[in-house]
């Protein structure tokens, strides 16, 4: 039987790491929220929203009292000094 070299264990090692981490981004990033129901939250006058841009994450908003007239809402997000702020 064979024994596996500290290269090999190293190098698979790799491979497990980099699969689990592409699973992880694919399946639970944080990408999936759903930020047009937090719109919705902010304000009971939104009656619809469109996304527009992907990044940064970008839609327009429609309310009750003037349908014609819209606003923007985006969604990004920056290093701070103890954390990452949304």
């Amino acid at each position: 039987m064979r024994r596996w070299t500290i290269r090999e264990m190293y190098l698979a090692f790799l491979a497990i790491s980099l699969l689990l981490f592409g699973a992880y981004s694919v399946f639970f990033s944080h990408e999936t929220d759903d930020y047009s129901s937090i719109i919705y939250k902010t304000d009971s006058n939104i009656v619809k929203t469109e996304q527009i841009i992907k990044s940064p994450l970008t839609f327009k908003v429609y309310t009750k009292d003037n349908p014609d007239q819209f606003y923007f809402a985006t969604f990004t997000e920056a290093v701070g000094y103890q954390s990452t702020i949304e």
